[in-house]
């Protein structure tokens, strides 16, 4: 009888240790899954934290233009707020939700700063987008005029020469150009025009003879009709709320849970209410480690309550 009893004592202690240990790995790698979704939603707060910074920064060097910021301005808006709501996901340890929420304010804002950044080379570089192109017309025009040009009494290496120093300046131009300094790039062009010029005149040539006519007449319409759906706002039902956001702000607000048009109220009461029982039926995935130690407790229970029965009813 002892000996029986011994034998079960020690196959539900094996059995209770083997349970324990598989529990605890578990754990153990749930908590590290865990903490890599932490680590990542802390990187893109932040890292949002600095785009709306940049997002700042833009709108502000944008008022000493002519450019219309408010799409950016309603962008930073809710970006700063869903910048805020991730905050709080983080804070109540909801770190995969806090990563969504951040992630759709990212995007907005990657969205925002291109616009405004094309905006801003449109307004402030054209004087220097038009220069490269007229100084990349030009150094084609010389080179092709050194190609064409077959005399045995002129002096090429003057011409060569003006032709190189007229390509330098044009690569420099082009790499301020992409650098922003639209006024350097401006300048390094127009040397570029004048190198261009002087080679064709070591050759007794003329460069208008070698530049082709890229005008266009009929290039010149406008795009208004193509502009004015970006520039309107959207109604968006947020929560129960009917609000009005920019065209940019559309697609991340929709991710966020948002729906186009004006709120219904039945129709969004039931969709809000469906929405947060799917939340909270994912949130043991975000959440395992509390989830974990709640089974490992109500397991534990159970084999102390089993064992004791089996040890009642062996004596």
């Amino acid at each position: 009888m002892t000996k029986t009893l011994t034998l079960d004592l020690k196959s539900t202690l094996s059995v209770i240790t083997g349970l324990i240990f598989a529990l605890t790995l578990s754990f153990g790698f749930a908590g590290l899954a865990h903490a890599d979704t932490q680590n990542d939603a802390s990187k893109k707060i932040n890292k949002v934290e600095q785009k709306i910074d940049d997002l700042e920064d833009l709108i502000f060097d944008a008022g000493t233009t002519d450019i219309n910021t408010d799409d950016a301005e309603d962008t930073l808006e809710d970006a700063t707020q869903l910048l805020a709501d991730a905050e709080v996901e983080f804070d109540d340890e909801d770190y995969e939700e806090a990563l969504d929420i951040a992630n759709d304010a990212e995007e907005m804002l990657d969205d925002a700063i291109e616009e405004l950044e094309d905006e801003f080379e449109d307004e402030v570089g054209g004087d220097a987008r038009d220069a490269l192109e007229m100084a990349r017309d030009y150094v084609d025009a010389a080179r092709e005029a050194l190609d064409d040009t077959d005399e045995d009494d002129i002096d090429y290496d003057d011409a060569e020469e003006e032709l190189e120093n007229a390509e330098e300046a044009l690569e420099e131009a082009e790499k301020e150009f992409d650098n922003k300094d639209y006024d350097e790039a401006e300048l390094l062009a127009e040397d570029a025009i004048e190198f261009a010029e002087d080679a064709v005149k070591e050759l007794d040539l003329d460069i208008e003879d070698y530049l082709e006519d890229g005008t266009d007449d009929d290039e010149a319409e406008d795009n208004d009709d193509d502009d004015s759906d970006e520039d309107r706002k959207r109604h968006l039902c947020h929560n129960g709320n009917t609000i009005e956001v920019a065209q940019s702000a559309v697609k991340a607000h929709i991710a966020h849970g948002d729906r186009e048009g004006e709120c219904d109220e039945d129709q969004d009461r039931d969709r809000d209410r469906d929405r947060d029982e799917d939340r909270w039926r994912d949130y043991g995935k975000s959440t395992d480690q509390a989830e974990l130690q709640m089974q490992l407790r109500e397991l534990l229970q159970l084999l102390i309550k089993l064992l004791t029965e089996q040890m009642a009813n062996n004596r």
